[in-house]
């Protein structure tokens, strides 16, 4: 599974969370992907000081 698969997973789990009000699952669905985000912009500026 490649990380654009899993990306995908914890979004549309996102989605599922937020149209079923589960507001907890939504909220911590959307700390991953907010994580997620932050680990790749920092890989890549790491990228661009190399």
């Amino acid at each position: 599974m490649t990380l654009a698969d899993k990306i995908e997973l914890i979004n549309d789990a996102h989605k599922r969370a937020k149209q079923s009000h589960n507001y907890n699952a939504a909220a911590y669905y959307e700390a991953q992907l907010d994580l997620l985000e932050s680990l790749f912009k920092q890989g890549i500026e790491f990228i661009e000081v190399k």
